[in-house]
Formats: C-alpha cells, structure tokens, sequence
C-alpha cells in the first residue's frame, strides 16, 4: 500500500504546483479515475489498482475538484476506455455543474457510512436521486469478519441502502465494492451514474 499513500501525496501535490504555477488557487481540476484493467476475479482485496483509485479519490478533498468514474466503460484487456465519448461527455457534465453552475447536471452516487445490524451490513450512499439502477443479482460486493478474509456478500437493494451478508461471515465488519484491477459490479444511481469503489476499512 506504499506505493499508493505516496501517489496521494504526489497527485495532491501535483494540483496544488499547477495551480501555483498560474497563479490561479481556485483553479478547477478534474480527472478520470482508473478504468478497468487485466481479467476479472470475484475476490482481488489486495489489487493494487483498486488502491491506486482510492489514492485518486483523495484529492477531491481539496476544493475545486472533479471526479469521474469509468469503472462501467473501461476495456479491461487493453486498459483503454471503450467509449471516450462518454468520458468526455461525463467530464463536460461535471465542470458544467461545478464550475459554470449548471445544477440539473447528474451526480455521482457517493458511499456515506455504514452499520452492522447483526449478520448484515447495511451500507448508505448520497446523491442517489431516486435510488438505484442494478442489475439482478448485483454483484461486486465484498465482505469480511475480524479474521480479514473476504466473501462474495449477497446483495438486496432496498430503496438508497445496500444490504450484505455471507453465510460464510456470521459477524461481519467491513465491506468492499468494486475493490479489484478489472471490476464486476454494475451498480448504479438513478443518474445513470456508476457507484466509485470503495472501502470501509484500511486493512
């Protein structure tokens, strides 16, 4: 995880030279999160990739910053994005919203928090709209107990929150989506745009 921490800081860096350096602080900076890489596997918790993109996603803690997700259009194979029209349509959609005040634009459904009620995890989002779109069964979802191994979690969709359980997790504490180098769920908010991976622990 070295490798990631350190991209963190040097992309974050990255921002704040290039603002320096036009002498513009408030200089709106958006990117594109990693796409989809290598062959999918149903349990990666130790893909790299999947951490280079949590390293990205830190620096929307500085203002004036952008995401997009490109896990649902990236070719896996080739590690090129299957449709650069979207990516490009979805980039113009975020500065439009963010930078020239266009609030009708989509947003982002974004992981908020999670509980444990029992053998579930029951995971919140914002941005969701009117709630998810999703294939039957979704797929994508990890999760673990104290020993840190993980599971395939079986997944019931139930208005704007996620429910997960294993039988093989009788006392689950973490939970993780989309956390591999080529990722297999297809969640999305009623936007039309994909659920970031995410992690809630820091194993």
């Amino acid at each position: 995880m070295g490798s990631s921490d350190e991209y963190a800081d040097l992309f974050m860096s990255l921002i704040a030279d290039w603002r320096d350096k036009w002498q513009k602080p408030q200089m709106p900076f958006y990117f594109v999160q990693l796409s989809n890489h290598g062959k999918k596997e149903e349990i990666q918790d130790d893909s790299d990739w999947a951490a280079i993109r949590e390293a990205q996603a830190q620096a929307l803690h500085l203002n004036h910053t952008g995401m997009v997700v490109t896990t649902d259009i990236g070719k896996g194979k080739s590690n090129t994005f299957q449709s650069t029209l979207e990516t490009g349509l979805r980039l113009s959609q975020l500065a439009l919203k963010q930078t020239y005040g266009k609030r009708k634009m989509p947003q982002y459904p974004v992981y908020k928090s999670y509980s444990i009620e029992g053998n579930t995890l029951r995971i919140h989002f914002e941005n969701l709209g009117k709630g998810f779109l999703h294939p039957d069964p979704v797929r994508g979802f990890i999760i673990a107990g104290t020993d840190r191994i993980f599971y395939p979690a079986t997944v019931t969709v139930k208005k704007k929150e996620i429910i997960v359980q294993s039988p093989d997790v009788p006392h689950p504490v973490a939970v993780r989506y989309n956390w591999a180098n080529h990722t297999d769920g297809a969640l999305f908010g009623a936007s039309g745009l994909p659920v970031a991976p995410f992690r809630t622990d820091n194993w």
